[in-house]
């Protein structure tokens, strides 16, 4: 149906900042500064259905990232990476409960860098950017990824992990510039391309702009160049 206006209606929280708005209408994502908790209201009585504890990150909320499932009943989000420079994960929390689930956990808390040479096989991931799938089941991001005995980070792809967690598989390939996916993305409704922005630190680059990864080929395209 075409959207019709009406009343606007002024609601007070006890505390926090909101978010974000379910997809159906009947929920509210409300973070709780500085950074203590991320909590649910029910939108008709502004009543409180559940709360995580956000103490368990490792570099804070990144409440841009603060994104719903299509179904509503999951909320997924990402950490601060890139501006504490430390590494963080991918998190997905149950609407209902405030139950929390870190998807993307890499065993690595330490800051962004040069691992050391005696790392042998390790490395990390900064994870940021979710968007869902419109089924709701799995969940589509950046990843940027440092090697052991690498400059660092090294590598930006666009990666997908299912909503409960497990195997991270990874998409297509971005860039060799770490973090330059690093904005909101978004799948079609029919789930058959992702549109993402690209932004380089060198403005007049002419790779930045918005790209589209098609699932049926795999491949990447620049849909529309940065001005």
């Amino acid at each position: 149906d075409t959207p019709v206006g009406g009343p606007v209606r002024s609601v007070d929280l006890p505390e926090g900042r909101a978010v974000s708005m379910s997809p159906d209408g009947r929920s509210l994502a409300v973070a709780v500064p500085p950074q203590d908790s991320l909590c649910v209201y029910d939108v008709a009585t502004m009543t409180q259905v559940s709360c995580a504890d956000l103490s368990v990150l490792n570099t804070m909320l990144r409440i841009e990232d603060v994104v719903w499932s299509p179904d509503s009943s999951r909320l997924a989000f990402s950490e601060r990476t890139f501006v504490t420079f430390k590494d963080g994960d991918l998190w997905v929390m149950e609407a209902a409960t405030g139950a929390l689930t870190n998807v993307t956990d890499d065993n690595y808390r330490d800051a962004i860098g040069l691992l050391p040479d005696d790392a042998g096989d390790a490395q990390f991931f900064a994870d940021v950017s979710p968007a869902w799938t419109p089924d709701s089941q799995f969940i589509t991001f950046s990843r940027s990824i440092a090697v052991s005995g690498a400059d660092g980070v090294r590598t930006n792809v666009i990666a997908q992990v299912s909503a409960g967690g497990g195997e991270v598989e990874t998409l297509a390939t971005v860039s060799e510039t770490p973090g330059v996916f690093y904005y909101r993305a978004q799948w079609s409704p029919d789930g058959q391309r992702f549109y993402y922005s690209v932004t380089y630190p060198d403005r007049d680059n002419p790779d930045s702009g918005i790209w589209v990864f098609e699932k049926a080929t795999g491949q990447t395209s620049l849909l529309a160049v940065s001005d």
